[in-house]
């Protein structure tokens, strides 16, 4: 999982998702969502600010306040979908935000 201080701006998130083996393509035809989630409650839902690459990354460049919610433990939620028939790919990870 991933460890974070409360009110962070960096490291900038960065996924890798593969698919069958492959590197997709995000620079084109997609939007995304993050969520950071506590059990069934959304913490947090971003949708600016994420970039998707053509050689296999999406960066999510965290703005001023976004990481500012309560220390604990958190799923972290990044959901391509794919414009050109609204099919979602949910990547998802642990995240831990702790106290400066």
């Amino acid at each position: 999982g991933l460890m974070w201080h409360r009110s962070d701006e960096l490291p900038m998130w960065e996924p890798i998702p593969i698919h069958n083996g492959e590197l997709e393509d995000w620079s084109a035809g997609w939007t995304f969502q993050v969520l950071i989630k506590s059990a069934s409650t959304v913490v947090l839902e971003k949708t600016t600010d994420i970039t998707g690459g053509s050689d296999g990354t999406v960066l999510v460049a965290w703005s001023l306040g976004d990481l500012d919610i309560t220390p604990g433990r958190y799923r972290l939620l990044l959901i391509g979908t794919r414009t050109s028939d609204d099919y979602e790919w949910t990547i998802e990870d642990d995240i831990t935000i702790v106290s400066r």
